[in-house]
């Protein structure tokens, strides 16, 4: 029979070139997540051969290990009392198809927290591990932040495997390729990088291969940290990459010719190259009828343009140049106004940082309640602001659509630059009237012109002009005249479909 000893080990750093049970024991010392189990198996004719088995409580399948890998090594050992026994035996009569030979303990410590199985004979001074993971994951699930009406429901998880396989298998070819990278010396993080091989430019993914094989990083927890790695611009204020928690959106762009990263740990995938039109651009689109779909993209145009400029521009009006506007509504405002205290500029601003600290708060609440701080708590403040006199209805109007008109875009990291945008286009608007708005427009455009992401422009495909990518970027062409790829990304097919269909 066999005599149990249970022990729970942990890790230090420190690393030789042979293993011994007494350094398996010193590297899993402190982890009290990391159990040891001692165990003496019998075989007639011999001493009894022990075993040191090493595994992750939490993330490996203690299941299987009591009924399958435990009965099978005392099967094993009972039935060599006749024959040599040996480190390859133990391969060769245990027929587990994980089972390996370990001989690098830089190796065996992050399998052992990845929730492998490692046991040691140390009468053979060797030792194997056994895949019996086991990682506590949810299930796949619709993203809270990409809602689907038509669509798939189904989402990335945290889990790296699930997440590829939920885009292989909408992309069942053999050119549909998956690569892994380990980054991180602590944390030892798996990142995929997802393309097609005879669609996606070669120097692209070359280039996002070589930053991968290059990054050296102590811990890698999020694909935000991801994107800032591989982000050429030093100062970043607009997003290098489109982030995405549906699989079926990832299979669509790469079918396209971009790429994606997934993150271990991670329940979303982040898009290259992009370029503005296509941060823009909702999963939505392509499960929508083409009309509404290009109409939503027009509004989304709008919705940039409008949550950027429209309070400078309203406060440049009111404030320097009241000539520019119909004597009626000049009339109307100077009405509204009539009690107020504070200069438009500063109530302006002041209904600007309330309306956007109501929405930080309701972020951070609950869905439900969140959207009902959100939507209730800015027209309760905007009510209470008229009322005692801190601003006018008209600014409030100006400002909460200047708001509403945020949330029509597509990308959440969009948002919170153009609430950055917006506050830097008020102050300017402020003191220098029209000519503010003017040189904001300057210095954003300017800005905006010279990023590039992975040498595609960030103005493109209106900076280079590339008409059929203007119109196919603004409007979705209905199905059957979609007959070619992008220009803009330079993909080998340009081919989607033939041209006699």
């Amino acid at each position: 029979m066999a005599r149990y000893k249970s022990k729970s080990k942990d890790k230090k750093n420190h690393i030789q070139d042979e293993i011994t049970k007494e350094q398996l024991e010193d590297v899993f010392e402190n982890c009290q997540d990391i159990k040891a189990l001692e165990m003496d198996f019998n075989r007639p004719g011999h001493k009894a051969v022990n075993v040191i088995f090493f595994y992750n409580e939490g993330m490996s399948d203690v299941e299987k290990l009591n009924e399958k890998v435990i009965p099978r090594l005392e099967e094993l050992f009972k039935q060599s009392a006749d024959s040599r026994l040996d480190k390859h035996t133990i391969i060769d009569e245990l027929h587990i198809t994980s089972l390996k030979i370990e001989t690098d303990l830089d190796r065996i410590i992050p399998k052992v927290f990845d929730g492998e199985l490692l046991f040691f004979i140390p009468d053979l001074k060797t030792a194997y591990t056994i895949n019996l993971s086991k990682q506590p994951q949810r299930k796949p699930e619709e993203p809270n932040t990409e809602i689907s009406i038509r669509g798939p429901r189904d989402g990335f998880i945290e889990e790296i495997e699930v997440n590829v396989a939920l885009v292989r298998k909408r992309l069942r070819t053999n050119s549909f390729r998956y690569e892994q990278f380990e980054i991180g010396d602590r944390t030892k993080t798996r990142v995929g990088l997802l393309y097609i091989d005879d669609i996606a430019r070669k120097d692209i993914i070359d280039h996002v291969r070589e930053k991968l094989s290059t990054i050296k990083i102590d811990a890698l927890t999020s694909s935000n940290q991801m994107e800032e790695l591989l982000t050429e611009t030093p100062f970043r204020l607009l997003p290098m990459f489109k982030y995405t928690g549906r699989p079926d959106y990832v299979a669509d762009v790469l079918i396209k010719g971009h790429f994606a990263i997934i993150v271990d740990g991670t329940p979303s995938a982040i898009i290259g190259p992009v370029y503005l039109m296509k941060i823009m651009k909702s999963p939505e689109d392509s499960d929508t009828i083409y009309i509404y779909a290009s109409l939503g993209r027009l509004f989304r145009v709008f919705g940039i343009t409008a949550a950027t400029f429209l309070p400078g521009l309203w406060v440049a009006l009111i404030t320097y140049h009241p000539e520019q506007l119909p004597f009626i509504l000049l009339s109307g405002i100077a009405e509204s106004r009539r009690g107020v205290p504070l200069p438009p500029p500063v109530s302006a601003l002041l209904m600007v940082l309330a309306f956007e600290l109501f929405r930080e708060a309701g972020l951070r609440l609950p869905t439900p309640i969140g959207q009902i701080l959100g939507v209730v708590g800015g027209i309760i403040i905007g009510d209470a602001a008229i009322r005692a006199g801190f601003t006018s209805p008209s600014m409030v109007v100006v400002i909460a659509t200047s708001l509403v008109a945020t949330f029509a875009l597509a990308n959440q990291s969009l948002e919170g630059v153009i609430s950055v945008l917006r506050l830097g286009v008020l102050i300017l608007a402020s003191f220098l009237g029209l000519f503010g708005v003017l040189i904001s427009v300057y210095f954003i455009l300017a800005y905006v012109s010279n990023l590039r992401s992975f040498g595609i422009p960030y103005l493109a495909p209106i900076s280079p002009y590339r008409l059929k990518d203007i119109t196919d970027a603004i409007f979705r062409r209905p199905l059957k005249s979609d007959k070619k790829r992008p220009e803009i990304l330079h993909p080998k097919d340009q081919d989607k479909q033939e041209d006699n269909q």
